[in-house]
């Protein structure tokens, strides 16, 4: 069996499949690795906005939202990591994600040299190295690309958009570096005190995709700042990058200790 559009998984978890039809799609799941980790991913979505959640959002934007829940997280921890961003609940971000994929779709076409596009490549070569991946801020309900060389204040959300993961299963890796060498985390959340955790499954998608989750930077340095995004054809700890010594972060030798991966880098500004 082919694997079924996106919308068809969709579908198949809302219960709307007709249920011959649905028998064929688990019994194709239970065989095909992308197509189990899509229906995964939605699974988690579904049960995420399902969920009762103190304060919902009403009428505030994600960004209030966001604010508030970080409020609440402020009591001091134990041990306080500075390359620990602070990670924002998913469900903020995903009340307001069809209207950030509306907006990131017109952004795709006015943004010069940012353009999306189908990335071919040469027999054998790495799915990876036909991922599209670019950061972005969150800013009320609009995903807004942050551009080569861009000031980035340190209370901006920030999340990524990703394309063109369809294929076998990719996973990623971001992480803003700032001038003083400390990592905060982007992908995948990173709370003080808890195991070290590994990359980011993405979403199989050909068109771009913000992802479900953004995070709001724990007191990075000023500087020159880089966001770097890793993209793996496995699974892999955050541990080698909290552990690298700072110009070990380079696109260059990040190449070398994952082969195969597609390493992206922005540069930013933190006043």
């Amino acid at each position: 069996m082919i694997c079924p559009e996106h919308d068809v998984l969709i579908a198949l978890g809302d219960g709307e499949l007709p249920e011959s039809q649905a028998r064929n799609v688990r019994a194709h799941a239970a065989e095909c690795t992308r197509c189990r980790l899509a229906l995964s991913e939605l699974a988690t979505l579904t049960g995420d906005l399902r969920a009762p959640v103190p304060g919902a959002l009403g009428r505030r934007s994600a960004e209030a939202f966001a604010d508030d829940v970080l409020a609440k997280l402020d009591a001091p921890v134990s041990s306080p990591r500075r390359s620990v961003p602070r990670w924002v609940s998913a469900l903020a971000f995903a009340a307001a994600l069809p209207l950030a994929l509306t907006v990131a779709s017109r952004l795709v076409s006015t943004s010069p040299g940012q353009e999306w596009t189908a990335r071919g490549g040469a027999s054998g070569a790495p799915a990876t190295t036909r991922t599209l991946v670019r950061f972005g801020r969150v800013s009320g309900t609009t995903f807004e690309p942050i551009a080569e060389g861009a000031r980035l204040d340190a209370d901006a959300l920030l999340t990524a958009e990703i394309g063109g993961t369809e294929g076998p299963p990719r996973y990623m890796l971001a992480f803003l570096v700032d001038a003083a060498g400390d990592r905060h985390w982007i992908a995948p959340s990173y709370e003080p005190g808890a195991p070290p955790p590994s990359s980011l499954a993405l979403p199989v998608t050909v068109a771009p995709r913000v992802l479900g989750s953004m995070v709001r930077l724990d007191r990075p340095a000023s500087g020159p700042a880089r966001l770097v995004a890793i993209v793996l054809e496995r699974s892999e700890s955050v541990e080698h990058v909290e552990q690298a010594r700072l110009e070990e972060l380079s696109p260059e030798h990040l190449g070398a200790r994952y082969p195969g991966a597609l390493v992206v880098t922005t540069r930013v500004e933190i006043p």
